[in-house]
């Protein structure tokens, strides 16, 4: 049954296509729970009043119960136990990697921009670089129009701040680092958003504030080791991963041979590898699964 149909047939019997949903108090008294077995797409559940029809699916009904029956064993199950999370990374405590961290203070200062979508993402970078780099800052957030504490960073003529963004009209990296050598250099800030490339435009979009600063962008020298995660492009790196380089082409221009720096693709690496000796490789990803159901949404393809 197409999510259409079950759409369909949801407002016939005024009723909700999910587990606990409201049933509306003139069927609830005849009404039973169905939980189908719906092609690919797992157990599915149905309220349905015993006056109307039994609704059409293709698959085989599980169970069916009354509702009495069904409060019964909702009010009798034990509560879920959540899992601990660490009070600094944020990880559960299986996944923690503080103690693999080794903070240091970078040549360059950092600011980190974090959509709040990838703040819940249990994989994500951006906190393990700001761990890792003592003179950063981590603000998490949707649209950054008049935060007080970033426009007053923007406008600081003591700063110069320049977005990491690969932007068409960004400069390169190597263009900024030349301010070093200006009779009075400012403290170079890069600010970097961290976010699905997806909703990195609409970041920028929802804050025109954060538009006013100059983008740079740089051409990696290797592929990303995010293995955890799909890139658009092999050019495209992880917020840590991105952050190291810059770090790394500065010193590098600058002639310094600082070290520090590779303490953020350790904690990166292991941190990859700790996730990855996590998946059974006899198992298919969610990306072969949505792969799959849609091939099989669409059918075999059509003769030519």
């Amino acid at each position: 049954m197409g999510q259409g149909q079950g759409e369909a047939l949801a407002k016939m019997a005024k009723v909700e296509l999910r587990p606990g949903a409201y049933i509306p108090a003139s069927i609830a008294a005849k009404a039973i729970l169905l939980i189908y077995d719906i092609d690919d797409l797992g157990p599915k559940h149905v309220w349905w009043p015993e006056s109307l029809q039994r609704p059409f699916v293709s698959g085989s009904i599980q169970h069916a119960m009354d509702l009495a029956t069904f409060i019964a064993r909702r009010q009798a199950q034990t509560p879920p136990r959540y899992r601990k999370l660490c009070s600094n990374c944020h990880k559960i405590l299986a996944t923690c990697y503080c103690a693999a961290l080794k903070p240091f203070a970078a040549p360059v200062d950092f600011v980190i921009l974090q959509h709040a979508a990838e703040a819940r993402n249990a994989i994500a970078t951006a906190r393990m670089a700001h761990l890792s780099i003592r003179n950063s800052q981590l603000i998490v957030g949707r649209s950054f129009l008049g935060h007080p504490l970033i426009d007053a960073m923007i406008a600081d003529p003591d700063r110069c701040n320049l977005m990491l963004y690969p932007s068409l009209d960004a400069m390169p990296i190597e263009a900024a680092f030349a301010t070093v050598h200006a009779p009075n250099p400012k403290p170079l800030v890069f600010w970097v958003l961290d976010a699905k490339w997806a909703q990195v435009p609409k970041m920028l979009r929802l804050s025109p504030n954060l538009r006013q600063i100059p983008m740079v962008a740089f051409k990696p020298d290797s592929a990303s080791q995010f293995h955890l995660r799909r890139q658009p492009a092999a050019s495209y790196l992880s917020t840590i991963e991105s952050i190291h380089l810059v770090i790394d082409r500065y010193l590098r221009y600058t002639g310094q041979l600082g070290t520090e720096h590779h303490a953020l693709t350790e904690v990166f690496q292991a941190f990859v590898h700790q996730q990855l000796s996590f998946v059974d490789p006899t198992q298919a990803t969610r990306h072969q699964i949505a792969k799959a159901r849609r091939q099989a949404r669409r059918g075999p393809p059509s003769p030519t």
